[in-house]
């Protein structure tokens, strides 16, 4: 297990569409390898680091540079929390030059049972001063897989939503109930 990772990448595109049509023109660029046409072509320089504080606590952040525009396109810095084998929580906030937007969001796991985990989110953006969303889910473990019940609601555009996944055991993803974490409580 790493006690400190920092990642730094840069995308520089030679053959990039003109300037009018890359809206937003100061946001950040990425390259997808596996599906190159989607990239978004913007020259850029991104970073990503994560610290391991202690077994049960980890500190990660992100930050991209819009190389044209001179300017922080994005940056995000997180802090995950396990408290103890049922709770855990995580607290986080992201910065979107583009829509003058600071985001903080609040995530909370808690173990009910060796087979069910209920999960609560809520973010608020700062720099518009309005709720952003909140939901909940539920997720119910079997021996191989895990059953994830969400609902959200987004208050910015007023829609709600439900969905319901599957996820197989081993399968990699962020820290919370979405992913293999569903499974880290499973045979004990």
């Amino acid at each position: 297990m790493d006690f400190f990772t920092f990642n730094v990448s840069g995308n520089f595109f030679a053959n990039k569409p003109p300037d009018n049509q890359l809206e937003p023109s100061a946001f950040r660029g990425l390259f997808f390898p596996s599906l190159p046409e989607t990239s978004i072509p913007r020259d850029s320089v991104n970073a990503d680091s994560s610290w391991r504080i202690s077994d049960d606590m980890v500190l990660a952040g992100d930050v991209q540079y819009n190389i044209e525009e001179k300017k922080l396109a994005t940056a995000a810095i997180g802090l995950a929390v396990r408290r103890d084998e049922r709770m855990s929580y995580t607290i986080g906030n992201s910065y979107i030059n583009e829509l003058d937007s600071n985001i903080t969001s609040v995530g909370l796991a808690y173990t009910i049972s060796k087979k069910y985990t209920l999960g609560y989110y809520q973010s608020f953006d700062f720099g518009r001063t309005e709720s952003v969303n909140f939901g909940t889910s539920l997720t119910r473990k079997f021996d191989t897989f895990a059953m994830i019940f969400r609902v959200n609601y987004d208050e910015v555009t007023g829609e709600s939503s439900a969905g319901f996944s599957v996820v197989p055991q081993g399968a990699k993803g962020s820290f919370g109930t979405d992913s293999a974490e569903a499974f880290s409580n499973n045979r004990k």
